[in-house]
């Protein structure tokens, strides 16, 4: 994980970790791309406006 890249490859690396997440998850593509999304949001915006936007979209 340490020689992953920023976006989709750090959350696949994150995913691959299958005593945390299972072997499903990593294979599941919506899941993957939404992860991807919060994550570079997370690095572009920080955690508060990100979890604002989330929870203002529900």
């Amino acid at each position: 994980m340490a020689n992953s890249s920023e976006g989709e490859a750090r959350v696949r690396a994150l995913l691959e970790m299958k005593a945390v997440f299972g072997e499903d998850l990593a294979r599941n593509e919506t899941v993957v791309a939404t992860l991807t999304r919060f994550w570079l949001q997370l690095r572009k915006q920080g955690a508060r406006a990100t979890v604002a936007q989330v929870v203002n979209s529900l």
